[in-house]
């Protein structure tokens, strides 16, 4: 891209050069400085002159401009054509930048995903090509500090194969992903969106009600910075002298283990676009209920449709986990090894881990979302592709529904057995959260209960949890014992801490509530099935 928008550059001078001598045929003086200066340009960036010292304060550009602003008088068409000469160039070191500051992330794809890109001019997905993929280039992850733009972070999508229809391609279900390579999608697959493997810092607004600054390093699995240049020491977890408020943190979604037990450290993690949708056995749709699991509906990840809700919590956790078993997995082209792609029921870190990517430089960049005001409760507000601003990016690239739409399940729960040790009907049986409460610890956050069992005091219990977007960016909470509400999480999103007789979490919030809705907010929930409850899928994969 670099060398072609050069060239580009090289036949605009000639055609300069061109129009000068003509006016000078015509008795008007042209102004060679500026073919030179584009030229001189030209000629740095081929022989690789750093671009650090081409674009920053005292670097060519700021003394091109200068000559620029000197020489501002001449030929207005010459002078116009400078600048967008330099615009030009600016631009294309932007997408250099870009591609250099991502270069190291690599989205992982397993079986059955078809990574895609966005086509602005007709909107449309397309399949990525062959070298977009080898050089992982079909996903940007932007720093708007650095690039100086806004909303240009495009961030990993990919479908699965339910329902996706690819031009050309006969039988998109069985179909080799070469088979696919640069081709129009025609019918969305299930999308989901990868983040990838960060620690953090929250440098402004810890444990407060004041949205503050959350800082992002990108991590290999060995801990270490992808950005070489960042020195400060990253510490695995937090406690009492190193928190997220004074240290950069591994933030703990990227932590899982293998079924026989073995801790495994992931790359990133792939978190569902939309909240869950339904359909039967054709793709239409359904009034999908309080089934247990998916024989016969088909959960669906999918923009511009009906939310799944009216299901319970044990229910949710089972459909969620049961995608890839023998009866489901060819639907989605997926593999049944639970060691090689393990989706699940989207978990209170990981909500976390996608609510600090949105608001730190890679995302909005500290702007808060616009909530989904549907009151039909269809997904990305029934035109995710317009409805841009309720993105987790700003563009159509992002995680919708995180604001707004319904609230949505998490596999999160205040433990009120006390380890089996007390009774709680809301955890121990299947009208609520069974199957949650009984799965394995990586499938679950599970938070302590106080000895008051209320919704505050089990909020201050747990002070010491990170990366979950509830301590670290909220002042208080609710206490769920008594009336009214406690909006006191950033955005002035709610907070509201589950307790004994409602111990699951909720994220995000639904349209037509008076609660504050946004991807920092939290309730809770006996894990009954409600109108306005959803929930949202991740794809761990290994």
């Amino acid at each position: 891209m670099l060398l072609e928008d050069i060239l580009k550059a090289r036949r605009k001078i000639e055609r300069m050069e061109r129009m000068k001598k003509e006016k000078l045929r015509n008795g008007k003086k042209g102004i060679t400085l500026v073919a030179l200066v584009i030229t001189v340009v030209i000629m740095l960036i081929l022989a690789g002159v750093a671009i650090a010292a081409v674009v920053d304060g005292d670097g060519l550009f700021s003394k091109t401009r200068e000559a620029t602003e000197i020489y501002e008088n001449a030929v207005d068409e010459e002078s116009q054509l400078l600048k967008n000469l330099m615009s030009q160039i600016d631009t294309t070191l932007n997408e250099f930048s870009i591609l250099k500051a991502t270069a190291d992330i690599n989205a992982k794809l397993v079986e059955g995903m078809v990574p895609v890109t966005y086509n602005e001019k007709n909107h449309s997905w397309y399949v990525a090509t062959k070298n977009e993929i080898e050089n992982n280039s079909w996903f940007a992850y932007v720093d708007a500090n650095v690039a100086g733009v806004e909303n240009q972070s495009k961030w990993a999508n990919v479908m699965l194969r339910d329902n996706l229809q690819v031009e050309g391609v006969a039988n998109t279900s069985t179909a080799k992903l070469e088979e696919m390579y640069g081709k129009k999608v025609i019918s969305e697959g299930s999308m989901y969106v990868w983040i990838p493997r960060y620690a953090y810092k929250i440098v402004e607004g810890y444990h407060t009600n004041q949205a503050g600054e959350i800082l992002i390093e990108f991590l290999n699995t060995d801990n270490t910075y992808k950005d070489e240049s960042c020195k400060e020491t990253l510490y695995l977890s937090s406690d009492e002298e190193h928190n997220a408020s004074n240290s950069y943190i591994l933030h703990p979604a990227f932590s899982w283990s293998r079924e026989d037990g073995t801790p495994v450290e992931l790359e990133g993690i792939w978190v569902g676009k939309f909240e869950a949708s339904s359909a039967n056995a054709t793709f239409g749709a359904t009034e999908a209920g309080n089934v247990l699991t998916s024989d016969s509906v088909i959960l669906r990840t999918v923009g511009n449709v009906i939310s799944w809700r009216n299901i319970n919590r044990n229910n949710i956790f089972l459909n969620c986990y049961n995608m890839n078993n023998e009866n489901n997995a060819s639907l989605y082209g997926i593999s049944t090894n639970k060691d090689t792609i393990d989706p699940h029921l989207i978990k209170n870190m990981e909500w976390g881990a996608a609510a600090y990517l949105t608001h730190s430089e890679y995302g909005k960049n500290g702007v808060e979302m616009n909530r989904n005001e549907n009151s039909d409760y269809k997904t990305g507000s029934g035109d995710y592709k317009t409805n841009l601003s309720m993105s987790t990016t700003g563009n159509v690239y992002g995680i919708y529904d995180m604001s707004g739409g319904a609230w949505e399940h998490v596999a999160a729960y205040v433990d009120s057995t006390k380890n089996g040790s007390a009774e709680n009907i809301y955890l121990t049986t299947e009208e609520y959260g069974k199957a949650l409460y009984e799965a394995a610890p990586k499938y679950k956050d599970v938070y302590i209960v106080s000895d008051e069992e209320s919704g505050i005091k089990n909020y201050e219990e747990n002070y010491f949890v990170y990366g979950d977007a509830v301590y670290e960016t909220s002042y208080t909470s609710y206490d769920g014992n008594t009336d009214g509400t406690n909006e006191a999480a950033w955005h002035s999103d709610r907070s509201s801490f589950p307790y004994r007789d409602r111990p699951f979490f909720n994220r995000g919030g639904a349209y037509k509530d008076g609660y504050k809705n946004g991807v920092f907010a939290f309730a809770s929930t006996t894990g009954t099935s409600t109108l306005g409850d959803g929930f949202r899928v991740t794809l761990t994969v290994l």
